[in-house]
């Protein structure tokens, strides 16, 4: 053993760890999200402009007649192929897209039963970046008691976004969907989406009374779609983020793995009873070497103002003994 050697303790080898855990995602295409509404005979947004890579929903609004989002320039019921909706009719029905990493070519498309009223709408890829709403999950907390168990989700991104209809997976049962067809979200903005708490749902607080979240597990955030096919929880390109603490293998962590949110085998520890899991990284972080415990409860406000937690040797030798 070198001298240099000897001198490693611990805490380093703890980051050295968590650096290569982080080496281990594959390498990620930006992703942004982008919201277009469906509306009485137009696309609200039917000019559209993307970077290669984010992903768009398009959600019905109030009062929306039977629509759906097919590409091409046909009016076909089939379209060209590269993403059709089905036909969904009344507010807060949704379908979700992601582009592919090096997207350049305009994509049009259409409602097939408005497409000769002019229901058309085009996605142009930019050259230079655009800004983009970049949602991610800020905190989670859960207690024994169960009284304040929440997720929180925090736009990141340097655009507004719009978190109507999006969908939390977590273990207590089936996907949740954030109520509103609308739920702006300005830059740096949270939604806090309590769990086994009853209340009125606003812009910035959504209720699902009667779940929990358990002392191990998981929370993903995915788009929002109507189309039962796409609804499953091993769409990749439909994830928007991901964290699992307690343990490895919770659910949705293959699908995480895929889209290259999370590296298979890492985990965040859960912090003391009430106390709190933190995202402590920007836009461009992702893994569990941006999660730390915390004793303060943060709901709705900014996160990591306090002292955290680091990760335990005793998980880091766990997961790469």
């Amino acid at each position: 053993m070198t001298s240099a050697s000897r001198r490693r303790t611990p805490r380093t080898l703890v980051r050295t760890a968590l650096v290569a855990s982080l080496a281990l995602l594959p390498a990620l295409a930006g992703a942004g999200q982008h919201r277009v509404d469906v509306s009485n005979n137009f696309f609200s947004d039917s000019t559209l402009t993307v970077n290669a890579g984010d992903q768009i929903g398009w959600v019905w609004t109030p009062g929306s007649g039977n629509h759906t989002v097919t590409s091409g320039t046909s009016g076909s019921s089939g379209g060209d192929g590269t993403f059709s909706s089905g036909s969904f009719s009344g507010e807060g029905r949704a379908f979700a897209w992601k582009s592919p990493p090096g997207s350049t070519a305009r994509i049009r498309y259409y409602c097939v039963p408005h497409f000769f009223m002019g229901m058309h709408g085009r996605i142009d890829f930019s050259a230079a970046r655009v800004p983009v709403a970049e949602f991610r999950i800020g905190e989670v907390r859960f207690s024994t008691v169960h009284d304040s168990d929440y997720v929180e989700i925090v736009n990141l991104g340097d655009a507004a976004g719009n978190l109507g209809r999006y969908r939390l997976s977590v273990p207590s049962g089936t996907l949740l969907t954030l109520a509103p067809s609308s739920l702006p979200v300005p830059v740096n903005g949270r939604v806090v989406v309590w769990l086994g708490r009853s209340g009125a749902g606003s812009a910035t607080e959504q209720f699902f009374p009667g779940l929990s979240l358990p002392r191990t597990g998981s929370a993903a955030l995915y788009l929002p779609t109507s189309k039962i096919a796409d609804t499953v929880r091993t769409r990749a390109d439909l994830m928007v983020d991901f964290v699992q603490w307690g343990a490895a293998a919770q659910l949705n962590e293959s699908t995480a793995g895929t889209a290259a949110y999370w590296t298979a085998g890492t985990f965040a520890d859960p912090p003391a009873d009430g106390n709190t899991l933190e995202f402590c990284g920007a836009a461009a972080d992702r893994g569990v070497a941006f999660w730390q415990g915390s004793p303060l409860s943060t709901p709705g406000t900014v996160n990591c103002v306090t002292p955290a937690r680091a990760s335990s040797w005793g998980r880091i030798k766990a997961i790469y003994r």
